[in-house]
This record gives structure tokens, C-alpha cells and sequence, in this order.
């Protein structure tokens, strides 16, 4: 039977893809790419790459990409939410506070693979985002 065998992408729709590229850049630490389309309309994306377990020679990757919206957006989109893995979540929040950006607060919980730290945080377009730490079983 055909499987999920990865993500093969994040695509957020945004009104303002420039003014939400730029945050991304500047508060998460994207290196993203400049598209334009057809249609003029510009999208931003990053490959992010990793090895296949069971081949480590095959390259896969994840896009992560942000859209030109094709229709009107809801005030607030709070049904999905995406989770970065980081490795110091500490100074991760810190660098966030120390430019304006507002978090929830640091949690240790049992996570997937063990125990994980934990913040949640909305972008400019209220996407909701959540920032984890493994540390450990």
C-alpha cells in the first residue's frame, strides 16, 4: 500500500508575501529565494535538506514557501500551526524578545522522542508557529 513518506512542503498564503518573507528572514533565520510568476506575483521559498535513513547517499527535501493568497483570508488562522525544531530554545526566545516579538512561555514536556522544550509564537499574518527543543529521553 502507498505511504507518507515525508513533508514535502509548508506553503503559507499571505496577503503581503514580501512583508512576510522579511520577518521570516529576520526572526527565523530563513535564507529564502525570490520567484516571481506568471502573474507577477511573487513567492518566496527555502529548500531544506536532509538524508533518507535507509539510503543516506539519497538528498530529500522539505520546501518551506510563502504565497501570493488567491483569495481573501480569514482574521485569524488558528487551525494549524507549524513546529520548527531549534537548537537552543533559550537564546531562540531571547533574540525574538529582543526584537519586538512576542512568545508564549518556555515548557518541558514529553515530546515525541523523549522530553522537549517548548514556545508558541503567531507571525505578522497569525500563522501560528511553535519552536521546540529535543532534549533528550
Amino acid at each position: 500500500m502507498p505511504k507518507i513518506i515525508g513533508i514535502g512542503g509548508v506553503f503559507l498564503f499571505a496577503r503581503d508575501t514580501g512583508l512576510l518573507a522579511d520577518w521570516y528572514t529576520r526572526h527565523l533565520g530563513f535564507s529564502l529565494e525570490r520567484m516571481v510568476e506568471d502573474d507577477q506575483s511573487v513567492t518566496y521559498y527555502q529548500e531544506l535538506y536532509y538524508r533518507d535513513l535507509d539510503d543516506p547517499e539519497m538528498k530529500l527535501h522539505t520546501v518551506f514557501a510563502i504565497m501570493p493568497a488567491r483569495e481573501e483570508l480569514s482574521a485569524t488562522r488558528d487551525q494549524a500551526m507549524i513546529n520548527y525544531r531549534v537548537d537552543d530554545l533559550d537564546a531562540f526566545v531571547e533574540q525574538l524578545h529582543e526584537a519586538g516579538v512576542k512568545t508564549g512561555p518556555v515548557h518541558i514536556a514529553m515530546d515525541g522522542e523523549g522530553r522537549g522544550k517548548f514556545t508558541r509564537l503567531s507571525d505578522p499574518e497569525g500563522n501560528r508557529i511553535e519552536l521546540w527543543e529535543h532534549l533528550g529521553s
